[in-house]
């Protein structure tokens, strides 16, 4: 049961650092007396909660023979407490009313049909014949791979982890989408809708009471993948388009999913980015800072020469030293080079050309020449070709504003505004 935490911790970690205080619901159901019981964990600090939860769960569900569900989405921690003071009690169920409106990814719940018609007993190898003839051929044609996928005892549960917090609303459509499901996964599955209020799913490893003798839930696959859930939408609508599944319009060949090419780098207000920036830098947040910040703006394709003039602001700081400013080169050039790379599936220097290198060298030269220190073509090299490794997002830089704000005297929203102004809405305006 301890590793049934593991999957917790990591499926809710968007939430950690949301804007006010939310919670998870973990939902106990009795399979025959119908008893139900709401238990509510924090979201903000998880990981502290780690023994907390395994008691619970194995109170409820494997004590008491009580099914453990879990939210999808998380719920407003003071909207929960409210409900629990109207109605005098602390155990309440989330619903539409508590839910927070931002979700964190996506969970489908999909029914091994002839587990459930009763026309098989072997659950465990029904589940896996519908998984290696239905799923897997589904997956492949959706071309994206989900972050999770769960056997429950009567069938699967898989999961989407988001890239950062996305509105509510995009459930409406994935509930649509659901006849994409249906329409590859049928006759031998079916995927439930899960997307109403309060939007529970089986805890993970967690004992399946539904079927008489207790059935443990088991971890199927598992990725170290992130998805931008738009992206994932836009996908599931060009497969439905293709099928006549839910549009009308004449059928076409799909393209499979690629990143958007590269028309026109974008440029940025370089002193306007840098005074946002720079009382941050100087709160002895440099390194985190830089490396997220120039993620950013790989992502968002620009100039790399204006990245470059950016880093030269920050770096004539007084307070730095020579190997300080030299140590910095790789917080522009190892997270630009791996994030522009893996991202927008083009090598850099298609961009810029074969003498890429030089051109940076001789450009940067003259920004820190004051400094007395001078750069080399190689000291470029390793970063620019980087293309493996984790992708650094707006989350992220959101995780390590936030650790700033902490540590300081500032206002999380000003800043939190400033950066999308600066970034966010600049950026994709061009």
């Amino acid at each position: 049961m301890k590793k049934a935490f593991l999957p917790i911790l990591d499926l809710y970690e968007p939430f950690e650092f949301a804007d006010e205080l939310v919670a998870i619901e973990l939902r106990f159901i009795h399979p025959t007396r119908n008893k139900k019981t709401s238990y509510w964990l924090l979201v903000d600090g998880l990981k502290e909660r780690y023994g907390e939860f395994v008691k619970v769960v194995h109170r409820y569900n494997e004590f008491f023979g009580m099914d453990a569900y879990v939210s999808v989405n998380v719920h407003s921690w003071e909207r929960v407490m409210a409900k629990a003071k109207q109605r005098k009690r602390l155990f309440v169920a989330g619903d539409s009313t508590t839910t927070y409106p931002y979700i964190g990814g996506f969970s489908w719940d999909i029914d091994v049909v002839e587990i459930h018609t009763g026309q098989s007993k072997d659950y465990w190898n029904a589940t896996l014949s519908f998984v290696k003839t239905k799923l897997i051929p589904f997956l492949k044609i959706l071309g994206v791979k989900p972050r999770y996928i769960f056997y429950t005892g009567g069938g699967i549960q898989i999961r989407w982890k988001a890239d950062d917090l996305y509105p509510i609303n995009l459930l409406d459509e994935m509930e649509r989408l659901n006849q994409v499901l249906n329409f590859f996964l049928q006759p031998e599955g079916k995927s439930d809708n899960i997307f109403d209020p309060p939007r529970v799913i089986r805890a993970p490893l967690s004992l399946n009471w539904k079927y008489g003798e207790p059935i443990r839930g088991e971890i199927l696959y598992k990725s170290k993948e992130i998805v931008d859930l738009e992206f994932l939408l836009g996908v599931l609508r060009d497969i439905a388009n293709e099928h006549g599944i839910l549009s009308t319009r004449p059928r076409s060949k799909r393209p499979k999913p690629t990143f958007e090419s590269i028309p026109t780098l974008r440029s940025i207000d370089v002193e306007f980015v840098f005074k946002t920036f720079q009382p941050f830098y100087l709160s002895n947040h440099q390194n985190d800072l830089l490396i997220r910040l120039f993620s950013l703006l790989a992502l968002y394709k620009v100039d790399i020469f204006q990245a470059l003039e950016l880093l030269s602001k920050f770096v004539h700081d007084p307070k730095n030293t020579l190997g300080h400013v030299r140590n910095r080169l790789d917080h522009l050039t190892y997270p630009y080079g791996r994030v522009f790379n893996t991202v927008h599936k083009t090598p850099i220097k298609e961009i810029y050309g074969p003498n890429l290198y030089e051109r940076l060298a001789e450009f940067y030269n003259t920004l820190v020449a004051d400094l007395g220190i001078s750069y080399k073509p190689d000291d470029f090299r390793r970063g620019l070709e980087e293309t493996k490794g984790k992708v650094s997002s707006w989350g992220a830089l959101r995780r390590v504003l936030l650790d700033i704000v902490k540590n300081s005297y500032s206002n999380y929203e000003e800043v939190v505004s400033v950066v999308l102004r600066s970034l966010r809405l600049e950026l994709e305006g061009g």
